[in-house]
Parts: structure tokens; sequence; C-alpha cells
């Protein structure tokens, strides 16, 4: 029996119970829009997730990224600055989502503008985002209810305003969309097997497709046999069996598959890979999109193909693994490139790199930042050991000769180990009929900044050592590599310290002033002197830039007479002083460079200075050198619509600076180049793209195609070699971004991003020559250069630059690389459509009677292969005899030769085997002739009068016919006969015959004892010892 006191308890506590589930109720439930609708869920789409597929933004136009801001979503933006607009409607993004309702969220500011939005191409509607305080984290924007399913917003800019400037904003997106529930999960059917150490990836789906929830979780019964990853990649630790399952988060439900691990039949594997990304064991940060050993794991193709052109280079970029066992002593070889017609690119114009890594941090300044290994040196391919899953990446380079032929050839390349594993690839090579002019001969104004005080310390040469044999020496093979990569300025000091210690080691000054006791300034050139005349040996010889009239810090050094020391004097261009040292230095100066002969090719440089400041040093050179010396500057502002910008002879353009949506830049370019004037773009710290040690390898090439894009005359970067302190240790320095410092390592060692710059500077010359050649295909790989995208702009964590991931850099280079080569392919077909397969015969002008000589026979400017030939060949025969005709090439076969009459005949030739075609212009019979007696001069014709030709397909067609005239001279039997030309006819011209007895013109000195010959029959025999004796005796 239950008392009163215990009901009323229970009474209460039902009461409250249910009172609970009805406050608690709403906090349980998913979102409902009204009783009768079906549930919804809110997600955000973050302004940072850009692509093409659903839930994404899209930006198009000139669009910058901020980071790390307070009160943003995620603390990042996206903004559009009118400044840069030339055409407001061409500045817009896009959300495409998958929802019922879209609202977008901005901040509000007073130049923030009126902003048009559609949905699916319907009609637009304005919005405005001004607000008169800068407000953020306002709902801009709102779709309402929309149809479920797919849907893309578009919201452009109108150039119109409330307030002080349209400028465009976005923060974030938030989608509506109604929950799908999960009904089910699939995977593959069927039992796994994998071999222990690989890493597969399982795939498995929720139903239905569209359900809200599509999370998986993965798991396996074991993982001491093997583990999943939350991408369902599974990865197998020790033989054995397990059991792999895939929950759906909604819903609970489950599929499984049994996984088999086996033994592992290879510990070293490999893979080709691209050399756009860097292949890493694992990647820490999300900030540049890396290579690691889970995606690489998983990579399988074993042939690389690529193409080039004559005298150009060919880089390939493979990748090796290890899986659960080191692989020491791993070596590579790799042989000759073999061709379709049996010709070859030799092993000594490949080179093979085991990349080695450096460490790289993050941030602007990177010393002390969180760091990541980063394989960018190009080692040597002395043996290395690979740890248990660990990575290698092998670099490859193909310099192809100029006489190589046009064709496509193959190769191996194969990495060992010492316990047997052995990964053998394939390489595929197409070598196009075009040759990349000489480095001497590139119009692309390349300037990378030399340090040759750096070079001297990581080659350990002591201050006492500067500027002798050993610097030379040591720098000699540095200095060659950056010549190679076509180099045209010499960067030269004429003052201390001209960028203020902002390198490891400080710039000396390469000409020593001296003050003297009454105050006037003398200068010594020597060290000037021998760098620049060492720099033009090694090839760089077009301009010499001498650093700085208006530097970093205005410091002047000088030995002082008087207190018989080294001084440093801070002097500034509006000090009185300024002028009067630096007119004593251009008053010495520009006659010295005047007696070297370097005048018209010297400009006063300068970094990053104020234009007022560069132009007072402008007025000051003018006036001493009377115009002769020039001036350059590197320009961090956009002064591009300042007309004074036209009295400096050399401008470059930060990256930063340059807008890209206009064609400011290139108009600028143009018109500077009409007076004569150079302008290039630039780019260093704070720079995206770019080529810093942490730079995906694919951006030094967009650069390069970037300077295409605005027309300008090249490009600049400090720097080339300002080595820290050891690159091989870290990339690191105190002052800037991670590798900024130098594009290559200590001991002439090259890297990956400066392969790829010297790839991208290749490209400019092959576009300059396509343009050359022909305009109109010049016009077509500009306007795909023009069609280049913004990439914007982002910062890391520690301020450093970060791929904004904005645009695909690698996809986009590739499509740039794709329309040159399809330029490249059509300017060819345009020459072979314009060929007509030509005769050429090749033979002496003239020659003496009696005497042998040979014609030979060959194609030119051909159309197709040819395969056969049917050649008729007529002669003068009162001046010719006919003796015989052979083939100059293996391949080539003479099926027959039938004489047709006094100086007619007909030869059927074959090349055997089709792969053995005539393709290329060669010369291939040669048909023997003896001119007769002749007591006068005549001349003879030599004529393939009618020729047939046919290729593979068995088409045959007619070629016009040639024909060659060569004059016989008569010879005094005297003179015939005087075989030693001592003016007598002697013992001494039968001993020397004598001596050479039985000797014909196919002997290798025929040449030298020709003379011998006396009736000119082509071999020295009785004959010959006969007509000499007789004319002794007589």
């Amino acid at each position: 029996m239950v008392n009163r006191k215990q009901k009323t308890i229970s009474f209460q506590l039902l009461v409250w119970s249910m009172m609970m589930i009805l406050i608690l109720q709403p906090l349980c439930m998913p979102t409902s829009v009204g009783a009768a609708e079906e549930e919804t869920q809110t997600f955000i789409i973050n302004d940072a997730d850009i692509g093409g597929g659903i839930n994404k933004f899209q930006y198009f136009g000139t669009w910058g990224t901020s980071t790390n801001i307070a009160g943003l979503y995620n603390g990042d933006e996206h903004w559009s600055n009118s400044a840069n607009w030339t055409d407001p409607s061409s500045i817009y993004f896009t959300v495409r989502f998958e929802g019922e309702r879209l609202e977008l969220y901005a901040i509000k500011d007073p130049r923030h503008g009126i902003y048009a939005v559609s949905v699916d191409g319907g009609p637009e509607v304005e919005v405005d985002a001004y607000a008169s305080v800068r407000t953020f984290d306002q709902l801009i924007y709102d779709s309402g209810k929309l149809a479920s399913g797919e849907h893309l917003v578009k919201v452009r800019a109108t150039g119109k305003k409330t307030g002080g400037a349209p400028d465009m904003q976005i923060d974030y997106a938030k989608v509506t969309k109604k929950i799908i529930a999960v009904t089910g999960i699939e995977m593959e059917a069927g039992e796994l097997t994998v071999e222990d150490g690989s890493i597969t990836q399982l795939n498995a789906a929720v139903l239905p497709a569209n359900a809200s929830n599509q999370t998986i979780r993965w798991s396996t019964s074991d993982d001491q046999v093997a583990k999943i990853d939350a991408q369902g990649r599974l990865s197998a630790e020790a033989v054995g069996t397990v059991q792999v399952t895939a929950t759906s988060e909604d819903g609970g439900f489950q599929a499984t598959r049994k996984v088999v691990v086996a033994p592992a039949s290879q510990y070293l594997k490999g893979a080709v890979g691209t050399t756009d990304m860097h292949y890493v064991k694992e990647s820490p940060f999300d900030d540049y999109k890396r290579i690691d050993y889970m995606e690489i794991a998983q990579m399988n193709e074993k042939v690389w193909t690529g193409n080039a052109w004559k005298g150009d280079r060919a880089s390939a970029q493979f990748v090796l693994w290890t899986t659960n066992r080191k692989e020491d002593q791993v070596t590579l070889s790799i042989g000759d490139l073999v061709g379709e017609h049996n010709q070859s690119i030799a092993s000594s114009n490949l080179s093979v790199h085991f990349v080695k890594t450096t460490k790289a941090a993050r941030g602007n300044p990177s010393q002390g930042k969180p760091q990541e290994l980063i394989p960018d040196i190009l080692g040597s391919a002395d043996p290395v050991s690979i740890d248990k899953f660990g990575v290698q990446p092998i670099w490859v380079s193909i310099d192809v000769p100029k006489d190589a032929k046009a064709g496509n050839y193959s190769g191996q390349l194969t990495a060992s180990s010492a316990s047997g594993e052995e990964v053998s690839f394939t390489l595929q090579l197409e070598v196009l009929d075009l040759t990349l002019p000489d480095v001497k001969d590139w119009g692309f104004e390349l300037d990378l900044w030399q340090n040759p005080y750096a070079v001297a310390r990581v080659n350990g040469i002591t201050q006492d050592q500067l500027w002798t044999k050993a610097h030379f020496d040591a720098m000699k093979p540095h200095y060659e590599m950056l010549a190679a990569a076509g180099q045209k300025v010499i960067t030269t000091t004429v003052t201390y310290d001209p960028w203020n210690s902002q390198t490891y080691d400080v710039y000396d000054t390469m000409v020593k002033w001296t003050k003297k006791a009454d105050g006037t300034y003398t200068f010594d050139f020597e060290i000037f002197d021998k760098w620049v005349q060492f720099m033009m040996d090694l090839g760089i010889d077009s301009q010499i830039d001498a650093y700085s009239m208006v530097s970093w810090a205005s410091k002047i050094k000088y030995y002082d007479e008087v207190q018989k020391k080294d001084v440093i004097e801070t002097v500034q261009t509006n000090n009185p002083k300024w002028a009067v040292m630096w007119r004593a230095f251009l008053e010495a100066f520009v006659p010295h460079l005047e007696a070297k002969g370097w005048l018209d090719k010297t400009y006063m440089a300068n970094d990053e200075r104020a234009l007022n400041d560069l132009l007072i040093a402008a007025d000051l050179i003018e006036e001493v050198s009377g115009g002769k010396l020039k001036i350059a500057a590197a320009m961090n502002v956009n002064s591009l619509s300042d007309s004074r910008l036209d009295r400096l002879h050399k401008i470059s353009v930060g990256l930063y600076h340059v807008n890209h949506e206009n064609k400011q830049l290139t108009n600028t370019s143009e018109h500077r180049r009409q007076l004569g004037l150079i302008t290039t773009i630039y780019n260093c710290v704070g720079h995206y793209p770019n080529s810093f040690a942490r730079s995906n390898p694919a951006e030094p090439v967009w650069v390069i195609w970037d300077t295409m894009r605005h027309q300008t005359d090249g490009y600049l970067r400090w720097a080339f070699d300002s080595f820290v302190k050891d690159p091989y240790e870290t990339t690191d320095f105190k002052t800037w971004e991670s590798g900024d410092s130098a594009q290559v390592y200590p001991g002439a060692v090259s890297s990956v991003r400066f392969e790829r710059m010297k790839e991208g500077i290749r490209d400019a010359e092959k576009v300059r020559y396509l343009t050359e050649h022909n305009a109109e295909i010049g016009e077509e790989i500009a306007a795909a250069a023009w069609q280049m995208q913004n990439v914007g702009y982002a910062l890391d964590p520690y301020n450093g630059v970060k791929d904004p991931g904005i645009v695909n850099i690698p996809q986009e280079v590739n499509r740039l690389k794709a329309s040159l080569d399809q330029a490249a392919r059509k300017y060819l077909d345009l020459i072979r459509e314009e060929m007509k397969d030509e005769i050429v015969l090749v033979g002496p002008d003239a020659v003496q009677s009696d005497e042998s000589f040979a014609v030979k026979f060959g194609l030119n400017r051909l159309s197709k292969p040819v395969q056969a030939l049917d050649i008729t060949l007529r002669y003068s025969a009162d001046r010719f005899e006919f003796i015989g005709a052979a083939s100059a090439d293996e391949h080539v076969q003479i099926v027959d030769t039938i004489k047709q009459g006094d100086g007619k005949l007909r030869l059927i030739v074959a090349a055997l085997g089709s792969e053995h075609a005539i393709h290329a212009d060669s010369l291939f019979l040669e048909l023997s002739f003896r001119a007769k007696a002749a007591d006068q001069s005549a001349q003879g014709i030599v004529e393939a009068a009618e020729v047939i030709v046919s290729g593979s397909d068995g088409v045959e067609s007619s070629l016009s016919p040639v024909s060659i005239a060569i004059d016989v001279l008569p010879v005094d039997p005297f003179d015939r006969l005087d075989v030693n030309r001592d003016g007598k006819i002697s013992i001494g011209d039968l001993s020397i015959t004598a001596a050479h007895y039985g000797k014909t013109d196919q002997s290798p000195d025929w040449e030298m004892i020709k003379n011998a010959d006396v009736n000119r029959d082509g071999k020295i025999d009785i004959v010959d010892l006969t007509e000499i004796a007789k004319k002794i005796i007589e």
C-alpha cells in the first residue's frame, strides 16, 4: 500500500518530467520552419571555401584576401578595391550551393558600394553595403525560400555607391537546407587483398545520395593489422585479416568488407610525379598544397611523357617511397634516349638528382616560426637511404642538343637498393622540329641580383682573399649557372651597404672612396673592373647596374686621409653634401666607364626609393654625364601614370602593385619600348605568387608568364644568392620569408624553384620566337596569357604569404604551357604546308682533267617521310665518266642501277623499314664520276632529271629537276707528273708515288697523296709509275 506522501512525490516528479520535456524539446530537435514544414538545418560556406563545386565561392576579377581579422567569421574575408577596376561588371563572385535559402553576410562600411544580386540567372536586385561606421557581420542579402536543390547566386559590382567608394567585400554565406535522413550505407563488396605496407583508398556512400549528413566513420577490427583514416585510406600494417566497417553518422547504418593483408612483394616503390608540386612525407600546414605520403602511396604511373625544342631543356620529377622497411644504398641509373630512327640523345645530356630537403618556416619574417621540410635542393645522384615509410623525390633534366633530330625518343630510369629492390620508369620525349635560340641571343630581360660577398663566405673565402684568384675560382661555376639562365645584368655596388644590412652578408663597396686632406675625393675602380670583366667573360654582358646613389640608409663609406680610418656617413639627397660627394664620384666614374667601353650599358641603379629622390639623382647624372649615363629603379609603388618615369631608363614594377585586370602596365611598357626604355616586373618579400622555399614549384613559371601577360621586357628579383647562414639547414632569415634571399644553394647547386623559373624564361623565349615568325600565332598566345586569373592575396598566421586558394596555379600554368605547345605545333604545320619536297645535289665547283670527284644526292624540306625513290640522272657524257653509286646511309639501299646510254642512268632506291624512312634533310647517296681529259676549260652538267618519291602509304609524287654545273680545268702534263711540285720530274716524284702504291680515293689520307694519282683514275698503280718513269727517261 502506497502512502499519501509517496503519491504526492510521484505526482510531482511526473509533472516535473513533463515540463522538462516541453522545455527541452526545441533544443533536442532540428530547426523547424513552421509546424507543418519539413525539418531544416543551416550551415556556413566561408568566403575561403573556393572552387567550382557545390557549396563553394568563386571570384572573378580583382580580389584580395585578409586573414586574422577579429570580428570576421574564421578571421578572413575577400574584398575588391574599386581603384583597380576598369569595368565594374567584371568584378563579381558566385556561390553555388544546395539548399532552399541563402543569406550573405559582410562588413558594411563607408566605402562599400551597391551590389547587384541574381539567383540562377534571374533578375537582379540591388543591395547596399554602405554604413556610416564600419560594422561587422551584417546580413546584406537574403534569397528567401527557394525550391529545394542546387542554386547559383551571383553578386557583382555596379560601380554605384552611397558613400566614398563602390568597393566590394564578403565574409560568409549561410545556407538553409532541408534535412534528408540517411536510410542506409553501401560499400564495395567482395574480399580485398592488399600488400603489407600499402595504402589503399576504400569508398563507401550513404543512401540516399542527397542525404544531409554525408559523414562516414571508418574503423577496422584490428589496428595492428590495418588502420584506416577519416577519408577511408587503409594502411596495411602487418600480415593478417581484418574487417573494415563504414558507419554512417546519421542513423548508425553499417557496411563491412573483409580485407586480407598479404606479404609485401616490394618495399621500394615509385611513380611519375609532376614538377608543379612538392612530394613530402607529411604536410604539417594547410596554407600550401603538398603531395604527402598518403597520396603518394596511391600513385602508380611509370611512364613520363614530355616534349621540348632543340636546344631546350625538359624537366621531370619522379618519386620513390618505402613501405614498412628501410631501403639503403638507393642508386639511380639512366641510359640514352633512343629515337625512332635509331638516333639518340646521349645520357651525358641527362642529369639526375635526388631532391634534398631544407627547413622552411611560415611567416614574414620566417626565423623562429613553425617549419616544414621542403624538397628543394637538387642534390647529387650519390646513393641515399630511404627510411621506413619515407619519401624521396627525383629530378631529371634532359638537355636536348641543337642537332638532335625531331621525333620521339624513349629511355629508362632505374632506382635500385642494396636489398635488390628495383623500380624502373620509362621516359618518352618528343623533340619538336623547332630550335630554341642560343642564350646569348635571348631577348628576355633577366635580372637576378648577385652577392659575391655571400658566395665568398659559403666557399670559405676570407676577407683577405676577396677578389683573389681563389674567390673568382669559387664564383665561376656558380655564376656560369646564372649566365646559362639568360642573366643580362651585372650587380655592382659603388657605395657601402646600399640595402642597409638586409642580407646575412653585407654588400661592401666595389669602389674605394678616399677623402683627401684638402676635402676632395678620389676613387679606385680596381675591384669594380675585376668583377665586371669576370662576369662579362662568363657571358653576362648586357648591362651593369651600379647601386646606389639613393640607397636604403644613404650610407657612404670612404677612407679619410686626415683621420687615417674608414668613415661611414649618412648623407641623404636633401643634404648639400650628397650632391658634392656624388658629383665627385660621377665626374670620375663617367670617364672611367667611357675608357672601358662600358658607359652605354651602365645604369645608376636604385631599389624602392621615392620618385622625387630618384629624380634628384637623375638631374645630377644627366648634368655630369651629358645624358650618357643611365638610371634604373625598382618601384614598390604603382606610379605608372606619372610621366616623369620616362626619365628613368629602366624600371621594374613590384608584382604586388601591378593592376591585374587592366592594361596599364602593358601600355606603359609599350610606350617606354618606343622610347628605348626598359620595363620589367619584380617580386620579393610579401609578393604572391613567388619563388620562396615554401612556394609551390609552379609559381615561378606563373610569375614569368605574368611578365608576358603584361608584355613587359622581363623579370627582376632580389636575390640570386644572398645566402643565409646555412641554407642546407634552413632558408629562414630574420628579415624575410624563407628562401626569399637566394634562389640556389652554395656550391653551384640548383633548386626546384630555380629550374622552374628557368623553364618559364625559356617559355618566354619560345613565345618571342613564334611571335617574331608569325604575328597571328603570337596574338593567340597573348590572348591565352591575358586570360590568367587574379590569384588574390592572403597571409598565414605569421604574416607570411600563402596560397589564397582562388586559382589553381599548377592547373593555370599547364593551361598556358598547353597554349604554347599548341601554338608551336600550329607554326610547324604552317611551315610544312609551305614546304615543297626538294632535290639536293652537292658537288665541286670545278675539277681538273682526269680527276675523280663525287656528287652527293639528297632531299630537303620533306613534307612527309620518303620510303622509296626512282631517280633518273643525266650528265655530260663528253665531260664526265660515271664510275658508280653508293649509299651513305646504312638503312638506305640502292636496289638497282641501270645505265640507259651515254649520259643517262636510273637508280632504284629504298629505305629499309618504315622506322628508317627518309624523314629529315639529308644527303644519302654518293655518285662517283671522273672528269675526262680536256685541252681547254669546259663545263659539264649533272642533273637529277626525273625523281619520283613515295612514302609508306604508296602515294607517289614527282619532284622538280635540279642540276649543278661543274667546270673541267685542263692540266699541263708536266704539272700532273710533278708530284712533289718542285718544278722538275725526277726520281723524287717516282719515290712518292711508289710509297703510296695501291692506295685509292677511299684511303683516309687520299687528300694528302692524290697528286701521286697522275692519271686521275682514283688509284695509285703501275700506270702512274710508268708515266713518271717515261718522263724521267726522256
